[in-house]
């Protein structure tokens, strides 16, 4: 008997040890393909490319992927490519999104049904979530105490506080989910398309080892497109403008591509400010950015050069396209109505363009002192789209403009769109010569979606 009970002893210990080393032994291999990915992640600061690394390591484990449906604020959509997912759905990845929980597809459902069809009927969506840096009422500020969030760790701040949204009671759920979508506390990222085994196992390898380095790549992103935006009107910046500009210059030199570039003011912006205030003139700059974003081709760039005036950029479109698009562009604004605190008002614009290809353009800087002679010529009048002519006179210096402007301004005139104002016109040229040995940023040597809707 003692024997027996001996054996049966020394079979379960050598039983138990050879589990414990196998899972050790399964343990170790893990790690090391953890570290492995952490050693291939070291010192990548894109989330595209650590998209491009998790995607990898996924395959590796034997899961077919479909790609990942990063989420896009702006749109309000999952994207992949060409392919998006609305996210404000009854879909299995809006599901996933949400609830940070692997989500197969529901044929029930138009969207999913799209989906079963395009990628097959067994794929799952994964949820990929960054690490948590700080609660919503901490990052927001918020001192609603009738929030269940608030002083609270609540992980899953958009799914726990009912209709609350810093502070204010919503009409509706999906109304929240909309403004927490666009939230900066908000953890998912996106979602995989997978199709494999264990799933669940999938998802807390991704979850549990890499949330951290989601987190760093979306601050970095995060940050880098805050440096190439401005922070009012949420177009790219004058520094921005500037890089994209000698690159398109540098393709139409070396392609003998035309590339057009407008200088756009409004007309009478002073007055807004004046009369409204600055709140309303602010107003109006979101508004235009957003308008000329929305009437003018993805390829092209809309920028805020300074203060009131914008800068667009055409590549590939000589002088006379240019005229006709912008001048499309300039009777959208005077016929929309800018809707502010203060009421409705209506708002014009004075363009000027230069091209390269058909203006005697020598550099950048050139580019853009022609196109700022012809906004000038263009401001004479108010309300006008004017191209550049080697027959206008050069900017005035700054006193002499006031000068003239103070003779002929006797008073303060009301907002108006249709008025002109007399300015005096200046035949001299009065700037400086520019250096004939420059550079393509004009330096001195030496002296704007289509897919497969789910």
């Amino acid at each position: 008997m003692t024997v027996k009970i001996l054996i049966i002893i020394a079979v379960a210990s050598i039983t138990s040890t050879v589990a414990l080393y196998a899972f050790s032994r399964i343990k170790y291999k893990e790690s090391v393909d953890i570290k492995n990915i952490f050693t291939e992640l070291h010192g990548v600061t894109s989330f595209d490319e650590v998209i491009s690394v998790l995607l990898s390591a996924i395959r590796a484990r034997g899961y077919k992927t479909y790609g990942f449906f990063k989420k896009n604020a702006t749109t309000g959509y999952l994207e992949c490519g060409d392919d998006y997912v609305p996210i404000f759905t009854m879909s299995a990845a809006t599901k996933a999104f949400f609830k940070m929980q692997p989500v197969g597809l529901d044929k029930s459902i138009d969207a999913d049904k799209a989906i079963s069809e395009r990628l097959g009927k067994d794929v799952v969506f994964v949820p990929l979530s960054m690490q948590q840096e700080a609660e919503c009422w901490q990052r927001n500020q918020c001192n609603d105490e009738s929030c269940a969030c608030y002083r609270e760790y609540r992980p899953v701040c958009w799914l726990q506080s009912s209709k609350r949204f810093r502070g204010n009671e919503l009409e509706n759920y999906p109304d929240k989910l909309q403004r927490c979508f666009k939230c900066e506390c908000l953890l998912p990222v996106g979602v995989f398309a997978l199709k494999g085994r264990k799933i669940s196992k999938i998802h807390r390898f991704l979850n549990d080892n890499f949330a951290g380095i989601i987190k760093n790549s979306v601050k970095y992103e995060r940050m880098a497109y805050s440096a190439r935006r401005d922070p009012l009107t949420g177009i790219m910046n004058k520094r921005w403008l500037m890089i994209e500009v000698i690159k398109l210059y540098r393709l139409s030199l070396r392609y003998s591509h035309p590339l057009s570039l407008c200088m756009l003011d409004i007309d009478h912006f002073k007055r807004f400010n004046d009369t409204y205030g600055h709140q309303t003139g602010d107003a109006i700059l979101k508004l235009l950015a957003r308008l000329l974003s929305r009437n003018l081709r993805e390829t092209d760039i809309v920028a805020r050069y300074g203060g009131e005036e914008f800068t667009i950029v055409l590549p590939n479109t000589n002088k006379d396209i240019a005229l006709k698009v912008l001048d499309k562009v300039r009777q959208a604004v005077q016929d929309y109505g800018f809707e502010t605190e203060s009421g409705v008002l209506n708002v014009t614009i004075s363009m000027g363009i230069a091209t390269l290809g058909d203006d005697n353009i020598e550099n950048v800087h050139d580019l853009f002192k022609k196109a700022d002679i012809a906004l000038y010529q263009a401001k004479l009048t108010r309300n006008k789209v004017t191209a550049y002519d080697k027959k206008f006179p050069d900017i005035p210096p700054k006193e002499e403009k006031e000068v003239a402007s103070s003779g002929t301004k006797k008073h303060k005139e009301p907002i108006s769109c249709n008025k002109t104002t007399k300015v005096t016109v200046y035949t001299g040229n009065r700037s400086a010569a520019m250096s004939k040995t420059v550079d393509a940023t004009g330096s001195q040597e030496g002296n704007g979606k289509k897919g497969f809707l789910f």
